[in-house]
């Protein structure tokens, strides 16, 4: 009805949407948390909900740029969808990076999954130790060497990472790419709502 312009509304849609998305965050990524048993560490905890919290904004701005330039509500949940799939398959949650071929590696490093997972799986297991009472021929180990008998295929966090293709890079770098993946995509919201008309004749 032209009583107010682009920057307005949509400055109003983020910030009332953002104390919602930070509660319903928050709350889930405790539950979980401790529910799963991750490590008993307070800062550790910390670092695990922000995560969550920059994965889903981040992830949540893909979707406002998809809904912005589809026609219809029905359009925008088959092409989000699809898009977020695409993202979660190359994500590290089904194939580990090495495993990706080398033709699919630009779907990796376009999915935002690929930093949030890799910087809540090194901020739980790096730096951390096992207690094994394996003996020591069982240490890094795949497979015991005889039924019932104890082995150690991780002896600690590190190692772990390092047979999952995650000992490379950083919660930093994870973090710095997903806050350009935000900012790029919420100004692209902003470019489509001021100068895309969707359904226009």
């Amino acid at each position: 009805s032209g009583h107010y312009g682009v920057l307005p509304y949509y400055l109003a849609i983020t910030f009332s949407n953002l104390p919602i998305q930070l509660v319903l965050v928050t709350v889930n990524a405790t539950v979980a948390y401790w529910m799963i048993g991750l490590r008993a560490n307070g800062v550790a905890y910390l670092v695990f909900v922000c995560l969550c919290l920059l994965s889903t904004l981040t992830l949540q701005a893909i979707c406002l740029v998809v809904s912005a330039l589809c026609p219809s509500v029905e359009v925008a949940n088959m092409v989000a969808s699809m898009i977020l799939l695409i993202c979660a398959a190359f994500g590290g949650f089904f194939l580990s990076a090495g495993n990706i071929p080398p033709y699919f590696k630009p779907f990796e490093y376009l999915s935002p999954f690929k930093y949030g997972f890799h910087a809540l799986v090194v901020n739980d297991l790096d730096g951390l130790q096992f207690n094994c009472t394996a003996p020591a021929s069982a240490i890094n180990a795949t497979i015991p060497a005889a039924p019932g008998t104890p082995f150690c295929p991780y002896p600690d966090g590190m190692a772990a990472l390092k047979f999952f293709g995650m000992d490379q890079g950083s919660i930093g770098i994870d973090v710095g790419v997903l806050l350009g993946m935000f900012v790029v995509y919420r100004v692209a919201v902003y470019v489509v709502l001021l100068f895309v008309k969707v359904g226009d004749d």
